[in-house]
């Protein structure tokens, strides 16, 4: 029996690339949308650009909007938790101050 060769093959010839990174891919098309412009600039260009099939490319982001604030839901909900913490927080120091009064203190308005 023959020796088979070990060595992992060093280019890919066609198919999809092993790993695919969205973040780098929306880097990529930020980056199309700035040269080419967002109107300009198709899925099919980003994927050709990005050495992924436009199902792949879908795969991780419905569309051109999708690219750009796709990953704002993380960065959307805990800025809408924050904003409800400092609203509860606001109300319990209002209800303090009319249980005990406003601060009074050099500078406070």
């Amino acid at each position: 029996m023959p020796a088979q060769d070990s060595k992992p093959s060093e280019t890919r010839s066609s198919g999809r690339p092993v790993t695919i990174d969205p973040d780098a891919i929306a880097g990529l098309a930020l980056q199309l949308f700035a040269d080419n412009g967002y109107e300009q600039t198709s899925m099919e260009d980003i994927a050709r650009a990005a050495g992924i099939g436009r199902k792949s490319l879908y795969r991780y982001f419905s569309s051109k909007a999708d690219l750009i604030w796709g990953g704002m839901e993380p960065v959307v909900r805990a800025s809408g938790l924050v904003l409800e913490e400092a609203r509860v927080r606001g109300r319990a120091v209002t209800a303090s101050w009319r249980v005990c009064g406003r601060p009074r203190w050099p500078g406070w308005r």
